[in-house]
């Protein structure tokens, strides 16, 4: 018995041997400069608004004379740097950028201040600063599009025009097969694929720098992932982002639960009735998941919406059909 208990021991601290040799290769092979850039808070330089008692990182284009278009990213924890080829339409609006709460370069806070309602105060407050006598008009893409549609059903007389491109989910029906689509792309293959990117974040020391350097990669593989209808076949899902926000993501998606774990998005969807303008609805012609069929079951939420299809675009249809994306929405805002 004893000897079969020495073998074991020996066994296991060979394996423990080889696991630690292991690592430590992979730590020295993974060797590289992995910080995320800085935060408002950290680099003075960067383009900012205080707004409330946060700091944003933030942008505006044109002239503050013209109407005033909002555009809110995706994530939630993401940056607006994908959607900047939207500041086109700042030859006829006054458009306005911003981080979210905690996400991308805007100032990292605690856990607590970040649900879904403060995402909406925060576009609130955006929206007294800069148009506080004129209804705004509002472009919201993916995370982005959920969140405009939560704020025009708790404001609608602040906002003349909203479009929705692509909204992830805006009912707890869709939100639990968005769920269920994401946790089938967490197979073995995909676990192991994101590996390195731990050992490259061991080379970080700050941790929420390495917590946000870990949101940013995953959510990047994740997205591009064969089994990830999010693109055309053959065309990479294009991630431009800044910095992830990992506590944003984090908190924003657990609050939105019931005391049973089950999704709660209530807070987007039983106020649409209130919004009774017309709502433009994008839906990519390559996103099976995401696409058309669902953006027709959301649209049905509104009293008045029409969705139109952007040919040759996958989820991120600003990049990858620029031209046809922002055709709709121009024509969208330019009816009477």
């Amino acid at each position: 018995m004893k000897n079969v208990l020495k073998r074991i021991a020996i066994i296991v601290i060979v394996i423990l041997a080889v696991v630690a040799v292991s690592a430590g290769i992979a730590y020295v092979a993974t060797n590289g400069d992995y910080r995320p850039p800085a935060t408002v808070d950290t680099d003075p330089t960067l383009p900012q608004i205080t707004l409330g008692s946060h700091a944003f990182h933030s942008e505006t284009f044109g002239s503050p004379e013209n109407p005033t278009l909002v555009v809110l990213h995706g994530g939630p924890g993401g940056d607006y740097r994908y959607l900047l080829n939207l500041q086109v339409l700042a030859d006829d609006y006054f458009v306005v950028f911003y981080d979210q709460r905690g996400s991308g370069l805007s100032t990292r806070v605690e856990a607590n201040t970040l649900t879904t309602q403060d995402m909406i105060d925060d576009l609130d407050l955006f929206v007294e600063h800069y148009s506080p006598d004129q209804p705004i008009y509002l472009i919201g893409h993916s995370w982005g599009a959920m969140l405009a549609a939560g704020y025009i059903g708790q404001h609608p007389e602040k906002v003349a025009k909203v479009v929705l491109a692509e909204p992830g989910a805006l009912t707890d029906a869709a939100m639990e097969q968005f769920l269920a689509h994401f946790s089938s792309i967490l197979d073995v293959d995909f676990m192991l694929s994101v590996v390195p990117v731990f050992f490259e974040a061991l080379h970080i020391a700050d941790a929420q720098e390495r917590a946000d350097y870990i949101a940013g990669r995953t959510s990047s593989m994740w997205e591009n992932d064969p089994a990830n209808p999010y693109h055309c076949p053959g065309v990479n899902h294009e991630r431009l982002v800044w910095r992830s926000g990992a506590a944003a993501s984090d908190a924003i998606l657990a609050n939105a639960r019931h005391a049973d774990g089950t999704p709660d998005l209530s807070i987007l969807s039983e106020n649409a009735h209130n919004f009774t303008n017309p709502v433009l609805f994008l839906a990519s012609a390559c996103n099976a998941w995401l696409g058309e069929d669902l953006q027709r079951q959301q649209a049905a939420l509104f009293p008045v919406a029409e969705v139109v299809v952007i040919e040759n675009a996958g989820h991120n249809m600003f990049i990858d059909n620029p031209e046809a994306s922002l055709a709709a929405v121009r024509a969208y805002f330019n009816e009477s």
